[in-house]
Order: C-alpha cells, then sequence, then structure tokens
C-alpha cells in the first residue's frame, strides 16, 4: 500500500472513532416515572399532598396556580459535557419546542419555565412554578418571566408540553425529553335560584338542580359562608322566635284556642337578601379565601344546612359548583340570613327528644311563604287543642 493510500486509511479509521466516540457521549435525559414521580410543594418548600384519583391529581388547576405551588421534577441525565446546558420549556401541546425558531422572541411559540439553567449531574431536579407552565400571556420574550397570579383563572381544559432540552451555545438542541401536563383553572357556571331560610343555630340553603342552570361538568356544590356585621349583644335573645300559647277553653275548644305568633325580640331579620350583603373573605364571583367557612354536598342539587351558627348573628352566603378538577365555578351572589331560636310545638318536641325532624313550624326552610306558617300554626294549635281535649276527658273518666 502505497504512503498516500495508508494515510486516507488512517484520516477515515480517526473520523470513525471520533463520530463513535461523540455518539458515546450523546447527551440524555429521562423524566423517570413521570407523571407520578413528580411531586408538589408550596412556596416554602413544603410538600403537599395530591388530589384523588379522580380530581386529576398531576393537572394544574386554579387552586395550583393562585396558591403558587411547585412542581418537583426528578430527571436522569447522561453524556452531557460543558458545552450544553439544561433548559426547560413550555408550549401548547403539540408544539416542538426543540426547534431554535420556536424559542425565539419574534417567532416565540414557547416560553422558558425555569429562571436557571437545571444544575449537571446524575440525578437531579427541575422545580417548576405551575403558574409559570400557564404563564404565555406574561412571556413577552425568550427570557424567563416570572409569571403572576393573573394568569389563574383563564386556562379551560389546556394540554401544554413540557420540554427538558439539551441546548449547544447557538440555541441548538442537542436533545430534549417532553412530558405533557394538563391544565384547568377555570370552574363551572354560577347555579340559580339560590334561597337561605334561618333555623335555630343553622341556616338551610337550596338552589336548582345544577343541570337546571346549564351546568354540566358538576361534581359537587360547596356552600361558603362567614359572619356578616356584629352579633347582638352577649346573653341576648335571637332577633325573633315562635311562641305558642294555649288559649282558654273547654271541651268544645278548638286550634283557634291556641295562639302562635313570631315575637320580635330585637332589630334584624332573618329573611335572605342580596345586594349590600358582605362579609370579609369573599372575592366577588370568584373562590374566596380559606379564612371563609365552607361545607360540601357531595351532590350537584337540592339543600345543605349550615349547621352550629350563632342566634342572633347575620352571615353571607353563598354557593359554587365544583368541577372534577376541584375549581370552584363563580358564585352566586352573597345572601344575608340570621338564624334564630323558635320556640314552637315542633322544636320543643325535638328538643325533648322527639323524631320529628328539624321542626315543621320552625321557618327554616329557605324560601317558605308566609302562608306554610299560617298553616304550621293551625296544624300545631289543632295537636295542642287535641291533647287537652284528651286529657280532660281522661280526668272526667278517672276522678
Amino acid at each position: 500500500m502505497s504512503p498516500s493510500k495508508s494515510a486516507v486509511v488512517a484520516l477515515a479509521c480517526l473520523v470513525t472513532s471520533l463520530a463513535a466516540a461523540r455518539s458515546a457521549r450523546a447527551q440524555t435525559v429521562d423524566i423517570p416515572g413521570a407523571p407520578g414521580t413528580i411531586s408538589r410543594e408550596d412556596a416554602s418548600g413544603k410538600g403537599l399532598s395530591k388530589r384523588a384519583q379522580a380530581n386529576f391529581p398531576d393537572a394544574i388547576n386554579y387552586d395550583d396556580c393562585k396558591k403558587d405551588i411547585r412542581l418537583r421534577m426528578p430527571l436522569v441525565l447522561a453524556g452531557f459535557d460543558t458545552s450544553v446546558a439544561l433548559q426547560v420549556w413550555a408550549g401548547a401541546k403539540g408544539t416542538d419546542c426543540s426547534q431554535v425558531a420556536n424559542r425565539q422572541n419574534t417567532t416565540r411559540q414557547c416560553w422558558r419555565i425555569t429562571p436557571a439553567d437545571i444544575p449537571r449531574a446524575q440525578t437531579t431536579d427541575a422545580l417548576i412554578r405551575a403558574r409559570d407552565i400557564l404563564g404565555q400571556s406574561e412571556a413577552t420574550s425568550d427570557q424567563y418571566v416570572n409569571a403572576s397570579d393573573a394568569v389563574c383563572g383563564k386556562v379551560d381544559q389546556t394540554s401544554y408540553t413540557v420540554h427538558v432540552i439539551w441546548v449547544r451555545g447557538g440555541g441548538e438542541a442537542a436533545s430534549s425529553k417532553t412530558l405533557d401536563i394538563d391544565a384547568d383553572t377555570v370552574g363551572p357556571p354560577a347555579l340559580s335560584n339560590v334561597k337561605v331560610g334561618a333555623g335555630d343555630t343553622r341556616l338551610n340553603v337550596t338552589w336548582d338542580f345544577a343541570s337546571e342552570a346549564g351546568t354540566t361538568n358538576a361534581q359537587q356544590v360547596t356552600v361558603f359562608y362567614a359572619p356578616s356585621g356584629a352579633s347582638t349583644a352577649t346573653g341576648a335573645e335571637p332577633t325573633t322566635k315562635l311562641v305558642c300559647e294555649a288559649g282558654a277553653g273547654d271541651d268544645a275548644g278548638d286550634a283557634a284556642a291556641d295562639t302562635c305568633t313570631v315575637v320580635t325580640v330585637s332589630g334584624g331579620s332573618s329573611s335572605s337578601s342580596s345586594g349590600s350583603c358582605t362579609a370579609p373573605g369573599f372575592n366577588g364571583t370568584a373562590a374566596p379565601d380559606d379564612s371563609v367557612g365552607r361545607i360540601s354536598t357531595g351532590a350537584v342539587g337540592g339543600r345543605a344546612t349550615i349547621e352550629g351558627l350563632e342566634n342572633g348573628r347575620t352571615y353571607a352566603v353563598a354557593i359554587g359548583a365544583t368541577d372534577p378538577y376541584l375549581n370552584v365555578g363563580e358564585l352566586s351572589a352573597l345572601s344575608c340570613a340570621t338564624p334564630v331560636l323558635l320556640d314552637d310545638f315542633f322544636e320543643v318536641y325535638r328538643k325533648s327528644g322527639g323524631g320529628a325532624g328539624g321542626g315543621f313550624c320552625s321557618l327554616e326552610g329557605a324560601g317558605a311563604p308566609a302562608g306554610s306558617l299560617a298553616l304550621v300554626v293551625g296544624v300545631s294549635g289543632a295537636v295542642a287543642a287535641l291533647v287537652r281535649r284528651r286529657l280532660r276527658g281522661s280526668s272526667r273518666r278517672n276522678p
């Protein structure tokens, strides 16, 4: 073999060896076990529990965004060197963020979601703010932008793709790994025909079924309540009470001989109202603060009872449907009502151990018309009169 041919062969072998070496050092990144292995934590680094499986535990909901939670994504790296940097970007599902053009300012379709490159190590984590994944509306360049809570409540059932990319100096992607993440931060529309009625240390709330309000994605209904205004003086009687008195009569006596009246003890009202009704912690039609009390019905329509309230104190009440992502939808208008003491036949019977429920005569039916009270008063009077007649008859037969 001539010297020139030997040189060509040697050069070819060298090129092949270098290519093989470079291939052996190819940069790789993996997200093992995702999305199940991605944990959650609050802004202080405290770990958070995921939602139940039925509530899309690995998706981003309104609460995740509003509370600025972080997603800790485990990474396994290999084949890297100092000529590449590991960056994390996001885009709408289907967008290829590994393409330089999709990460540039003028043609940007992707936005950076970590403020700095990910440290190069065999195993490491990418800590990503949930709201940064939704932050396209605030990303105005190819640089990282710390998304604010203004991005919350705008995303309705959308999928994003997170791209973990090995980037060379000119922006060229050496390799990448992707992960799809769903997001829904918009709850169901407001429910209709909400009414609040007063009972003894409780309020009864009723509303139309979710389907009647055009709400098809509601999983449950949450009732929110908070004190509105000052209560009556300590030890004072509640605002109103129903008092039934037996009338004077003999065997011929009837229900008319017994009278039931609603007695006003102090200023105030037990009826529902809206408009001027306010309470701390409520934020218009948006989900209220955590300071506001709440109960969930586990159903999408009908009725709920708020127990353990203070008679004579006015409470503001609103309800909202909740979707499978646990997003609270648009709240109903605030209604104010005041629990009251109700001294009627059925309340006394119930408190004495009777099993007749919460007091048919107790005014606690939400939105009950005045005619219902008259009917109940008549029934309770008739029962009382019947009891007296039987007692008198018994005493005559057994002197």
